[in-house]
């Protein structure tokens, strides 16, 4: 991914943060009650780990039936951290989601979105 594209899928998605999707966030109370997209900002500063993501996603099999058994994209970013050595911010994933057209829909009261991806992951 570049810059450009990155920018590209922000400007498409305007609430988008570093920890996901900003206007889910206040639904809920306690630590997503601070979250917003001024102090957490999606940059290109993120793009290394965006490509991690994009590289584990790319690999995986996704579900052809979305309402298929699901994963949150918080879960997922867990398995990039194991495989790359480093913190991806929980957004990082859905961008790549985005990106590799995944499809997902939005979790209620979260800024985590469900993605329909096999259980057996590689």
């Amino acid at each position: 991914m570049t810059s450009n594209e990155l920018n590209k899928i922000l400007k498409a998605n305007p609430t988008l943060t570093l920890h996901g999707y900003e206007d889910n966030l206040y639904q809920h109370r306690g630590y997503y009650e601070n979250i917003n997209k001024e102090q957490n900002p999606m940059t290109d500063k993120y793009l290394h780990e965006i490509n991690a993501c994009i590289n584990w996603l790319g690999r995986q099999k996704t579900l052809k039936n979305i309402n298929a058994k699901r994963v949150t994209s918080y879960e997922l970013k867990h398995y990039v951290e194991t495989e790359s050595k480093m913190y991806i911010p929980a957004g990082c994933m859905i961008v790549a989601c985005i990106f590799l057209e995944t499809p997902f829909t939005r979790e209620k009261g979260s800024p985590d979105v469900w993605i329909p991806i096999q259980k057996k992951i590689r």
